[in-house]
């Protein structure tokens, strides 16, 4: 049975936006990791190449908790990490799940291969609805962009007015 027979043209939409959202947060880790570890590209991927999504959000906790004072720091970040590690696990079973018609097989399933409307994927790490394919995809994105403000509000932002005020502009340079 063809995955386009099991979930609509909407759910694969949402489907292919999941992953694709996943690439972008992927990167976006890559990328808080070396900055937080003072790494380049080369020490990064030594460390961490070939290392899954779950890995890195770990490893980006870890450090961005040795590098927070505040308690109320602390537990926002804990909060968004977590929060994107929740959201993986069901990209891992959206992903790597096997789409079927809800409940059980059916002969009329099978060999005629239609749409019930009511999809789900099944994983050894749980179930999900198709329908929450869509809602996923947006809390993927709002997590996200959450992240990242957290990062630029916390660590990028203070580090930029630092250099600027050590070595302010040129006049006539770029502002």
């Amino acid at each position: 049975m063809r995955t386009d027979t099991v979930l609509s043209r909407e759910q694969l939409e949402a489907l292919g936006l999941l992953v694709g959202e996943f690439a972008r947060l992927e990167s976006t880790l890559d990328m808080l990791i070396m900055s937080l570890a003072s790494l380049s590209s080369a020490q990064y991927a030594a460390f961490m190449r070939g290392k899954m999504l779950g890995a890195k959000l770990d490893v980006l906790k870890e450090l961005g908790l040795q590098k927070l004072q505040s308690r109320r720091k602390r537990t926002l970040f804990t909060d968004l990490v977590d929060e994107a590690a929740r959201l993986n696990g069901e990209r891992t079973v959206a992903v790597h799940g096997l789409w079927k018609p809800k409940g059980e097989f059916t002969l009329g399933n099978i060999t005629l291969g239609f749409n019930t409307g009511e999809s789900e994927a099944v994983h050894r790490k749980g179930r999900l609805k198709a329908e929450r394919l869509g809602q996923l995809v947006n809390k993927l994105y709002e997590a996200h962009s959450q992240l990242y403000r957290f990062w630029k509000n916390t660590w990028l932002d203070p580090r930029v007015r630092r250099s600027l005020r050590r070595n302010p502009p040129k006049k006539g340079g770029i502002r």
